[in-house]
């Protein structure tokens, strides 16, 4: 069953830090932060594409991430 552990740092600890955070409105934080994203989407893309390849889809009936 999935626990939410994800590289040894839990989804949920993303959650809190992500709940916590405050921006302030400056073009360096915003900066920082789109970098951080684009990373978190780089990991997010990677973990699709392994789930993709190892067909996990078939247990809901599903022939693919966009169906």
């Amino acid at each position: 069953m999935y626990d939410g552990e994800m590289g040894g740092y839990g989804v949920a600890a993303l959650a809190g830090v992500v709940g916590s955070l405050e921006l302030v409105p400056l073009a360096e934080e915003i900066e920082q932060v789109l970098w951080v994203r684009d990373r978190l989407d780089a990991k997010i893309s990677e973990a699709l594409r392994a789930f993709d390849a190892e067909q996990a889809l078939g247990s809901d009936g599903s022939l693919s991430l966009t169906a």
